[in-house]
């Protein structure tokens, strides 16, 4: 897909040195990595929401002396989906509508 071929509204954007990611109405998070921006072109999506995107953030860390990349987006269903960019598949969600929240 190109990029210039989006619909929907966008409902957020986070960047870094490697990815563009917009996070989109209806739960979709598109997956741009900058090395094709000048080609008009959409990397992956992910459709792991139910609700509107309404962050997204990178994260970089080590694990077990392994570089690991993530990308984590939060919706207005009340998940939580953590994406692993070395794989491109989702490897955490949690639904936090589903949580008891009870202050004492």
């Amino acid at each position: 897909m190109k990029l210039s071929q989006i619909d929907g509204s966008i409902r957020c954007l986070a960047y870094d040195s490697e990815f563009i990611a917009i996070g989109m109405a209806r739960g979709k998070v598109r997956l741009i990595q900058s090395d094709l921006l000048q080609y008009d072109l959409i990397s992956h999506t992910f459709d792991n929401h139910k609700n509107d995107v309404r962050d997204i953030k990178f994260y970089d860390g080590e694990s077990n002396q392994k570089s690991k990349k993530l990308m984590i987006s939060v919706s207005y269903d009340g998940s939580i989906v953590v994406v692993s960019l070395m794989e491109m598949q989702k490897v955490l969600k949690l639904n936090l509508n589903n949580v008891n929240h009870q202050i004492k």
